[in-house]
């Protein structure tokens, strides 16, 4: 009867998943998820320079793939393999070992 009523008061294995990340953010999220300040969100997405939000019902909401579209196309984001430069050092200097 242990065993029995062990399983009733556990947690069922659903309690454990992970609910999906939303698509659609709010300002201050989809501020977030670009690293600004709401203020610096708001400036750019008004003057234009970060895509204009999604409005259903009275709420404005930006499209997590268009953000990320967006800051793709930013200096220094382009979406390429990471090059990594080797450099060969050489052994240290005789003349510093007699110092």
């Amino acid at each position: 009867m242990a065993g029995k009523e062990e399983s009733q008061t556990s947690p069922t294995r659903a309690a454990f998943v992970r609910p999906p990340e939303p698509r659609l953010f709010d300002q201050a999220t989809a501020a977030a998820y670009l690293g600004l300040s709401e203020r610096t969100f708001e400036a750019q997405w008004r003057s234009y320079k970060i895509p204009y939000p999604h409005k259903i019902g009275r709420r404005l909401l930006w499209d997590r793939r268009i953000l990320d579209a967006w800051a793709d196309t930013l200096p220094g984001f382009e979406n390429k393999p990471l090059q990594v430069q080797v450099v060969e050092s050489s052994p240290p200097s005789s003349n510093l070992a007699k110092r």
